[in-house]
């Protein structure tokens, strides 16, 4: 069996990466079902928890794999947001996580605030630079990573790969 670790990027263009060095490595953009009666914040989508847990079980059971972590982005409103946009990113959110552990079974969870996460691995905001860092750790990523728009993928591996080196060195 393969031992992995899950990263999150969560939102509604968020990403999902499973991630084992040398062994497995499995990138599942979050996929989005049409609503209705919408507010405008959520674009008139919302995650398709079905579709994402289905996926997840499938890259697990099809390549033997146990989830050691998950490690997930931890995103909040930000001033200026709207009650709606707040609420619409907290929806993403949980309904992402809650997918996760039920189709994973992590044996450890770790939320990270994005300025922790991201200084720990000396990011900033750049987006292009989550992407470069992301294929300088693991060339197999430049096939996920094929427009400047996969940045959510990068990050989403980004957490990954530092879930498995936290739980490496523990």
């Amino acid at each position: 069996m393969i031992e992995a670790h899950i990263g999150i990027d969560p939102g509604l263009f968020g990403a999902v990466c499973i991630y084992s060095p040398d062994n497995f490595l499995s990138v599942i953009d979050i996929p989005l079902r049409k609503i209705e009666g919408f507010i405008k914040e959520s674009k008139g989508k919302e995650v398709d928890c079905q579709l994402l847990n289905s996926q997840i079980i499938e890259h697990i059971r099809e390549n033997n794999v146990n989830i050691l972590t998950m490690h997930m982005e931890r995103v909040y409103g930000r001033g200026g947001n709207s009650a709606q946009s707040t609420f619409c990113l907290g929806d993403s959110m949980g309904s992402i996580r809650a997918t996760v552990v039920i189709a994973a079974n992590p044996d450890h969870e770790i939320y990270s605030l994005p300025k922790v996460w991201k200084s720990a691995l000396k990011l900033s905001a750049d987006k292009q630079k989550s992407i470069d860092l992301a294929i300088s750790i693991e060339p197999k990523m430049v096939k996920f990573l094929t427009h400047s728009k996969h940045h959510d993928r990068a990050e989403a591996f980004l957490l990954a790969y530092m879930s498995y080196n936290l739980y490496e060195n523990n």
